[in-house]
């Protein structure tokens, strides 16, 4: 297997060097570096040839092992007993949101909780934000305080009267967190694997779907494969090439992370943006969709973020299923958790 392995893959990578040389020669310089980029490395084995469940009964075994594994991502009290397996191996979750409305707060901190809790993790900064500025957004999460100190409110307890949120905080004041701070938060979660945790920032629209899943199974060739991807956030990656109409470009992005979940065997985290009915929705659901009601189709669960105004000015937001794959999973669920937080921290 080793031989035939070595054989189509040198023949792969002739086939691959002619290509670029001819249209380098050509003149065509974007071309041979988009098809040098989409470029993956032929497999021999199990992938291709297929597997016979029923000789080889181990196949069951894993499987059923891979059900009962604990999620990737886990949560305590109410917010853990909503969230359940979701956030498990071999699953695609998007948050669905409107503008402004904390999609990025809440990657982040999804993020974390996966690096904290030992996950191999990679964060795809795929917006407006620099890399110092993502760095400068975490600090907070991590030393439990405001970036420049002050008096913050914590929230204690929540309850609703007529939808109406009943809040009571605790407040606290604190220093603003130095260089000296920050490096050892950096430093005392590095534990025992501090390349657990991997950071890229790009421009929006400067990097597709299909361009992350290339940097992944890059990584993979050198023996570092992530457990949890996050990418904030799936609308504002650039249109996959070939495809003219958006709704198109839409469903190829949606499919093709999909498709990485299930490759790499791991939880790709996302978010998308819902249409301007979600801002006095309730409850968002499946009507609240922009663009291409696919992004639906091709995630195993999406999460509405829900906020009033009056939520809103409270920092509360309700989480709350839009689609899950296992419907009959939601039958056992809440129509909503809430959350109360500080933006500050």
């Amino acid at each position: 297997i080793d031989l035939i392995r070595n054989i189509v893959q040198r023949n792969s990578l002739k086939r691959l060097g002619n290509a670029i040389i001819n249209l380098a020669e050509t003149g065509k310089v974007e071309d041979a570096l988009n098809i040098q980029a989409q470029w993956k490395r032929p497999k021999i084995g199990q992938e291709e040839s297929g597997v016979f469940p029923l000789a080889d009964l181990s196949i069951v075994e894993r499987a059923f092992e891979q059900s009962t594994k604990k999620p990737l991502i886990e949560f305590p009290g109410p917010l853990g007993e909503f969230f359940g397996d979701v956030m498990s191996t071999d699953s695609f979750v998007s948050l669905l949101a409107p503008e402004k409305t904390g999609k990025t707060t809440v990657l982040m901190d999804l993020a974390w909780r996966s690096v904290d809790q030992g996950r191999r993790t990679a964060f795809f900064s795929c917006g407006d934000m620099s890399q110092d500025q993502v760095i400068l957004r975490l600090l907070p999460r991590l030393c439990r305080r405001p970036l420049k100190g002050g008096r913050f409110m914590i929230p204690k307890e929540l309850a609703y009267e007529n939808k109406e949120p009943k809040i009571v905080r605790e407040p606290k004041s604190a220093p603003p967190i130095t260089k000296e701070d920050a490096i050892k938060a950096f430093s005392s979660s590095a534990g025992a694997d501090p390349k657990r945790f991997r950071l890229l920032t790009h421009p929006a629209g400067t990097i597709t779907a299909k361009d992350i899943s290339n940097q992944v199974s890059r990584w993979a060739d050198e023996g570092w494969v992530p457990e949890v991807i996050v990418i904030d956030y799936a609308d504002i990656l650039g249109a996959p090439p070939g495809f003219k109409e958006k709704r198109e470009q839409i469903d190829e992005t949606w499919r093709e992370l999909r498709a990485l979940s299930t490759r790499m065997r791991c939880l790709v985290l996302t978010a998308s943006q819902s249409d301007t009915e979600g801002y006095s929705a309730w409850l968002l659901t499946k009507k609240n969709f922009s663009d291409s009601k696919t992004k639906v189709a091709h995630v195993t669960a999406m999460i509405g973020l829900n906020m009033t105004e009056s939520e809103r000015r409270q920092n509360i937001c309700r989480y709350n299923y839009v689609a899950l794959r296992e419907a009959e999973f939601m039958q056992d669920k809440p129509a909503y958790v809430a959350v109360a937080g500080c933006t500050k921290v």
